[in-house]
């Protein structure tokens, strides 16, 4: 993951005044709102947090974010946690497990979900983006997961690449993201995910920062009714 290298510049990610929260905000929030799209609200968590690199290299000059110090260069404190647990209850009664962290070692741009239910499962993982793995319950001959890959035959692929598993990347995903949203703009028609849709994330993360502090389950109160 970005955050992996201990001598990773102390740029503005790890700063508390320019970037607020870390994981729980650059990257668990990415999964929340996966996860109520995917499976729908969650209603209850508990979670925990911690910096497991605390001192990082100070910047000089023009230095980004993935610029890389020296080991003997002066340093600073990372003011944000850099990985982040959180246990959920959904309002549809199925449970959840989240687990972020940008100093992990081994995963580079891992971003994945399973979904385990009574009549099958789904895994994804950014990593392989056009690859989505599928298990259907129908006896017990059926003992595996079946691949799915990306291909023209889902909307707007084909507009980037013909044919079955041909991958598409990241940037591709924007820029759908982008035409779908100029198109709502165009025919003024309602756009989702909304400003709704964000602002639940958030109260998501408000009530797993309080179990934080409280060390207890904390209902999701939904700010936008404050």
């Amino acid at each position: 993951m970005y955050g992996s290298d201990e001598l990773g510049l102390l740029t503005w990610r790890f700063m508390l005044d320019d970037a607020g929260y870390g994981v729980s905000s650059d990257i668990l929030s990415h999964s929340v709102s996966m996860a109520q799209y995917l499976v729908g609200d969650i209603t209850e968590v508990i979670g925990m947090k911690n910096t497991t690199i605390k001192e990082r290299p100070l910047p000089t000059g023009n230095a980004g974010h993935y610029s890389r110090g020296k080991a003997s260069d002066p340093k600073g404190k990372v003011e944000n946690e850099d990985f982040a647990s959180m246990l959920c209850q959904f309002a549809n009664g199925a449970t959840g497990t989240f687990e972020v962290s940008r100093t992990v070692v081994g995963p580079e741009s891992q971003n994945a979900f399973e979904i385990y239910g009574t009549k099958g499962s789904l895994m994804w993982n950014l990593e392989k983006m056009n690859e989505l793995q599928y298990y259907k319950l129908e006896d017990s001959l059926n003992t595996g997961y079946t691949t799915i890959y990306g291909g023209d035959r889902f909307p707007f692929h084909g507009a980037f690449v013909p044919g079955q598993a041909n991958s598409i990347g990241f940037e591709d995903l924007v820029t759908i993201e982008d035409y779908a949203f100029m198109q709502s703009l165009a025919s003024d028609t309602e756009f989702a995910p909304s400003f709704k849709e964000a602002v639940d994330v958030v109260s998501v993360q408000q009530a797993l920062i309080n179990s934080w502090s409280s060390r207890k389950w904390e209902q999701v109160v939904d700010l936008k009714q404050k």
